[in-house]
């Protein structure tokens, strides 16, 4: 998987529609602006932008606007409140994106590099989420024999 180049925060527009995985930051050093590095990397992915704080990563569902209706409502302070203190400060914010429904699964694996400097915006654990999308993909794929079958089970019994 593969970030997109970064894009200032205010330019929301040029982002891709659909369902994926955003991250909003700024550079290490203010004034710089950041670039993809090209390279591929196990935890960040490929073409992670060196220099970038991450500050906040997201995703969409929706295969519709997704991802773009999102970083526009950060991007006018009606999204995440610790985005809207940035984007009042006027800090210069970027994104990046990875397109699909897939990427949306590593949110949850980046919330856990979170640190007072990383990921400071993600106040809620993902976690939990992030199975119960996972157990309700597993589901619709289950008979309903399988369904009740398995919504019947007591882990008593065992």
């Amino acid at each position: 998987m593969r970030w997109t180049e970064p894009v200032e925060l205010n330019r929301y527009r040029l982002a891709l529609r659909g369902a994926g995985l955003y991250i909003v930051g700024k550079p290490r050093i203010v004034g710089t602006s950041l670039h993809g590095n090209g390279e591929s990397d196990p935890y960040l992915l490929d073409n992670w932008p060196d220099g970038m704080v991450p500050l906040y990563v997201g995703i969409s569902l929706s295969h519709g606007s997704g991802m773009r209706k999102r970083l526009s409502a950060h991007a006018r302070g009606r999204g995440n409140k610790f985005l809207k203190d940035e984007v009042g400060k006027k800090e210069r914010l970027y994104f990046v994106q990875i397109k699909g429904e897939s990427a949306a699964e590593y949110e949850a694996l980046f919330i856990q590099l979170r640190t007072r400097f990383q990921f400071a915006g993600n106040v809620r654990d993902e976690i939990d989420r992030a199975g119960a999308r996972h157990f309700e993909r597993v589901r619709a794929k289950m008979t309903q024999f399988e369904r009740d079958y398995y919504d019947n089970l007591d882990p008593r019994d065992g």
